[in-house]
């Protein structure tokens, strides 16, 4: 991976592109990918999710290439310290797999998560606007 393709995995608020844009300051093209051994589900408090290891477990999400380190640099201050940046391989609907940056919840924060899956349909309907205008 060189300096200007970075890819990154994304599973919840950073994957609509006007949230990845405003965070990142440009825009990126995403495409279908999911991370297999990681659950999502929603933070407690927020409207937004976590991942955490859980074996046998998959999420759905959305790749983005080409990103550079101060793109990386913005999105680890906009996910904040309890989240950590690590790299897994991705299956992209090829098949194909691709070593990805992802942010997860450690599992010794799990306890921060609810039982459920974050639900993007009602983050869109409900909280979308206000998020946007929070970050």
């Amino acid at each position: 991976m060189t300096e200007n393709d970075i890819a990154l995995f994304c599973y919840g608020t950073l994957e609509y592109p006007d949230i990845m844009a405003s965070v990142t300051g440009q825009k990126f093209s995403g495409e279908p990918a999911l991370i297999r051994d990681y659950a999502r589900y929603l933070v407690r408090g927020k409207v937004y999710p976590a991942i955490v290891e859980q074996f046998g477990a998959r999420v759905r999400g959305t790749v983005f290439r080409g990103l550079d380190e101060t793109h990386i640099q913005f999105l680890d201050e906009y996910e904040g310290p309890v989240y950590r940046r690590i790299e897994c391989p991705v299956e992209l609907a090829t098949g194909d797999i691709l070593p990805a940056m992802v942010y997860i919840y450690p599992a010794s924060s799990r306890h921060l998560l609810h039982n459920r899956d974050w639900d993007s349909g009602l983050f869109e309907r409900k909280h979308k606007i206000h998020y946007m205008n929070s970050i």
